[in-house]
């Protein structure tokens, strides 16, 4: 008797990590936009009176993915995401810079959501309620330690993004295209509000070598010409 109501037990918890799991993939189907291809994306920032406009084009493959800076003041900048490990390349040095978690924070849409990392892979589920789901990073190199997923009809309406410290850093609200993937992310936090906006999408190959380290000095102008 006992045997079998430990076998229930366990049955229980195994679909519950699969259904956690199923739901955490599709999220980050239509979060990501591109498991293999490029993305360019365009950010408002308003803080106080301030407006400041920047694009990007962001290369995903297998879990890796190069950020390269296209507006005026940072162009030919190059961040690249390798498993998490992340390191940037600006034109005026000649060595790649290892980011540290704190300083991916920096911005009003920082550096880690430009990256869009996968719930999936980065973060477990430690609660699971009716509209909302938890999530936990599973390493500290992630760019929040916890984050709050708010659901409204099964889809993803809005989250909270909390630091290592427990504090909450931003509110980021998603909107839905008429093809199911969310092309709009809002960012708000106590002094400012960005807004992410996904200008194209294009599924592509890409070559290996423009997620290497040892090729970072090379990124922007090979990335340039995809």
């Amino acid at each position: 008797m006992k045997y079998f109501i430990f076998c229930i037990v366990l049955g229980t918890v195994l679909n519950a990590q699969s259904f956690n799991s199923d739901i955490l993939k599709e999220f980050d189907k239509v979060r990501l936009n591109s498991n293999e291809g490029k993305v360019n994306l365009e950010i408002t920032s308003v803080k106080k009176t301030k407006v400041k406009k920047k694009t990007y084009a962001v290369y995903r493959k297998k879990g890796n993915s190069l950020v390269t800076f296209l507006h005026k003041n940072e162009k030919g900048t190059v961040i690249l995401n390798i498993k998490n490990n992340l390191y940037i390349k600006v034109p005026s040095s000649k060595k790649a810079i290892r980011i540290t978690p704190i300083q991916r924070l920096f911005g009003d849409a920082s550096i880690g959501d430009i990256l869009e990392l996968e719930f999936d892979e980065y973060y477990k589920v430690i609660k699971q309620e009716k509209n909302t789901i938890t999530l936990k990073a599973k390493k500290k190199e992630s760019t929040y330690h916890k984050i709050i997923l708010f659901i409204k009809e099964k889809k993803l309406n809005y989250a909270k993004l909390f630091s290592y410290s427990g504090k909450l850093l931003k509110t980021v609200h998603y909107t839905y295209n008429k093809s199911g993937k969310i092309d709009r992310y809002k960012f708000v936090s106590d002094l400012s509000h960005s807004t992410v906006y996904i200008k194209s999408v294009k599924d592509m190959k890409l070559p290996n070598r423009l997620f290497k380290k040892s090729n970072i000095k090379k990124a922007y102008k090979n990335a340039s010409v995809l």
